[in-house]
Formats: structure tokens, C-alpha cells, sequence
């Protein structure tokens, strides 16, 4: 099956790794992380949270944490991991994944990064606040050592909010100005714009964010929420995992 894998070098030394793929892999988890050089037995699923009434909205986990299901090692947005050949892994389904590598400590927080996560939950001129400014917060980082990879994000022009009620959902993101629009009368959303702009603001090289990998409502093999059009369908999930590399 169709996947995207893309490892990031600092010459010929591996720094980590982020892999995008769909819900009809056959590989297990043990075998799709050991390809990727992780230790499975250091592989983290992150139950994410759809909205802020969920377990583990915004909240970001480290593996030293105590895990909260059976399941899953967390409900949590965000998993931060620090050793060689640890890996957190995400189940999203148009809800990017925001990967942010921090090459002087050797350490990386992946990130769920759908739209109530995004939605700034600050008053009007205050700073943003949002899961991106939650995980840089927790980073703290040199931003020019930082290397940032967004994945698995539905394509802005098909992520609409042109009906009354979705139009309040998109409000907070006015704040950000034009870039968070692909089209602003239909309220299509730019998640990957809005997160790069995020980044730049903290001092992040620009060319050091990219778009890794497909929109998921532009390829059959990725699933898309938005154009699932079955109660089954609407189930299904994309795999996103990252591995901290053993440099």
C-alpha cells in the first residue's frame, strides 16, 4: 500500500524520522515502527482529543508520565520524546500532525493539530494561545535549531466552514490574519499556512517548515472525515508516526 516516509539527515547522521500512512496498511504497529528504526517497545499511540471536552485536550505527554489507558499509552494531544528510537504514533482521519525537531537536544514533540486544538483561546489582542504555542512553550528551544514537518492535513480548499454555525467555529482564527484562509467567504481553513506562520513568528527558519506528503482528501489511499460517506467509513483512520533516530 501507498505511504510516505521521509527521514531527516544532518549529513549522513539520521536525526529522525516521520511516516505518513493510510488505514489499509497491513504492516502491525511492531513491524511498521521497526522499519521505520524505532524500538517498538518504545512506540507511543496518543489518543488525541476531537474538541475541549475530551481527555487530553491540548495536553502534552512524555512517556515518564503515567499512561491513562488500556489501549493507549495517553489520551493526550501532544507526546514530547527525548531518547534514540523512542516514536510516538497518531490516528487522525484530516486533523494534521505538527512533528517540531530540536537538533541541538536531540528531542521532538508530534503533535494532533485539528481545528479546536488551533482555535486561539485567547481574548482578542491578547498573544495567541493554541496547541502550537503550548508545545513551543514546553519545547524551549533555540528556534534556529528547530526543524518543523506538518503531515496528514486535509487540503485547505476542502476544509469549509461556509454555513452560519461552522462560520463562529472560525472566528478565533481571524486573528491571524489573511494567511489563515485559503478563501475567506467560504471559511476554508489553511492549517499547514496557519502552523508555518506559527512557527516563523518564534523564529523559525521558513525553510526549515514543510508539508510532508499528501492532503487527505486529494488521494484514494488516505482517508478524508470530511468525504467518508459511510457510518464505517467515517471510523477509519491514517497513521502518523514519528521516531527520534539514534544519531
Amino acid at each position: 500500500m501507498p505511504s510516505v516516509v521521509h527521514t531527516e539527515y544532518d549529513e549522513e547522521q539520521m536525526l529522525f524520522t516521520v511516516a505518513l500512512y493510510g488505514p489499509q496498511t497491513r504492516l502491525s504497529q511492531e513491524e511498521l515502527t521497526a522499519q521505520l528504526g524505532a524500538n517498538p517497545e518504545l512506540v507511543y499511540l496518543l489518543r488525541s482529543a476531537s474538541d475541549a471536552t475530551k481527555l487530553g485536550f491540548r495536553e502534552i505527554w512524555t512517556p515518564y508520565s503515567d499512561s491513562s489507558s488500556d489501549e493507549f499509552d495517553a489520551f493526550a494531544d501532544a507526546g514530547f520524546i527525548t531518547e534514540p528510537k523512542q516514536a510516538i504514533m497518531h490516528f487522525t482521519a484530516d486533523c494534521p500532525v505538527i512533528v517540531a525537531y530540536d537538533k541541538k537536544h536531540h528531542q521532538l514533540i508530534a503533535t494532533h493539530a485539528g481545528r479546536p486544538a488551533m482555535s486561539p483561546s485567547n481574548e482578542k489582542g491578547e498573544p495567541i494561545s493554541n496547541i502550537v504555542t503550548d508545545c513551543w512553550q514546553a519545547f524551549d528551544a533555540d528556534p534556529t535549531n528547530v526543524i518543523v514537518k506538518i503531515l496528514g492535513s486535509i487540503a485547505p480548499k476542502d476544509f469549509k466552514h461556509d454555513l452560519p454555525e461552522a462560520r463562529k467555529l472560525i472566528e478565533p482564527f481571524e486573528q491571524f490574519g489573511e494567511y489563515a484562509f485559503h478563501d475567506y467567504t467560504l471559511g476554508t481553513l489553511d492549517l499547514a499556512a496557519i502552523t508555518t506562520e506559527q512557527f516563523v513568528g518564534f523564529g523559525v527558519p521558513r525553510e526549515q517548515i514543510q508539508v510532508v506528503g499528501p492532503y487527505t482528501s486529494e488521494v484514494d489511499w488516505l482517508t478524508s472525515y470530511r468525504y467518508a460517506t459511510t457510518p464505517e467509513e467515517k471510523l477509519l483512520r491514517n497513521r502518523i508516526v514519528a521516531v527520534l533516530q539514534d544519531r
